[in-house]
């Protein structure tokens, strides 16, 4: 049976186009070919399934389908077939090109990868917003987790992303990364530093979002509107925003007003003076 690349090398040739250049031409005709259509197979499927999830969503706005459409879930899952129907289809048009063949193969393979990583980051977010939606969880933030979570998602898709590209195992990579040990902990000490400290600051219930606290020296004084991986960010009375690391409040001591503003009331110290001779 013949390849395809070999039915438009001898289609060139009847053109009257010399062989040799046919010989260079006819694959990556077929390659760009098949790029052209696994691109019209993902505007076809966005077509059909994200905008049948806009319609739906539209009609019925659950809590499911609305954050999976706002962080872009169905997109980048749908952006996979097309990367898995060129990567089999490419064997049929890189017939002699071996190298070609394997270079092309792993630019699919890696951009498959990222479309994955995309699509289980956004999965992560979907948990997020669910999460953040529960009343009882308000005061117990996970965005400093589901961040952590990220780290360790695109540093693993980055690892397998460069094992693809140079021929060798992940694990082979993993191990080898043991002895640097040393600059990826300082690389990422603000990162876990913070993954630490954010659970201390959640187990023991010493911030939360909305808490009235002041730091000493007059660094920050207001209401927490944000706690993440490596920064708390607090909007001051004056409406100035001052941003601090996690574990500098859990190395420094701060005042946190919360029981006074649950208690209803304020306690006032206040030193009357009087003349004993009086």
């Amino acid at each position: 049976m013949m390849s395809l690349g070999g039915w438009m090398n001898k289609v060139l040739i009847g053109w009257g186009i010399d062989p040799k250049f046919a010989d260079m031409f006819d694959e990556t005709i077929i390659a760009l070919l098949m790029v052209g259509l696994s691109i019209g197979l993902d505007y076809l499927c966005q077509a059909i399934f994200v905008g049948g999830m806009k319609h739906y969503t539209r009609r019925s706005p659950h809590q499911w389908n609305t954050l999976l459409m706002r962080r872009r879930v169905i997109h980048h899952l749908i952006h996979i077939l097309p990367g898995i129907l060129i990567y089999y289809l490419l064997p049929m048009a890189f017939v002699r090109g071996k190298e070609m063949l394997e270079f092309s193969q792993k630019v699919c393979a890696v951009y498959i990868i990222v479309a994955v990583l995309l699509t289980i980051n956004g999965l992560l977010l979907v948990m997020l917003d669910v999460y953040n939606m529960k009343d009882k969880q308000k005061n117990r933030p996970l965005k400093g987790f589901v961040q952590v979570l990220q780290v360790l998602l695109f540093f693993i898709g980055g690892i397998i992303v460069v094992s693809v590209l140079i021929g060798k195992s992940p694990m082979t990579l993993f191990a080898g990364l043991g002895a640097s040990a040393a600059v990826l902990m300082l690389v990422f000490k603000d990162s876990i530093l913070g993954f630490v400290a954010g659970v201390q600051l959640s187990a023991n219930d010493m911030l939360r979002i909305g808490d009235w606290i002041a730091l000493p020296g007059g660094v920050a004084n207001g209401v927490v509107e944000e706690i993440t991986l490596n920064t708390v960010k607090i909007r001051n009375w004056d409406e100035t925003i001052s941003t601090v690391p996690p574990y500098t409040l859990v190395n420094n001591s701060f005042q946190n007003w919360r029981g006074m503003q649950e208690s209803g009331g304020r306690r006032v110290n206040k030193n009357i003076f009087l003349d004993m001779t009086t």
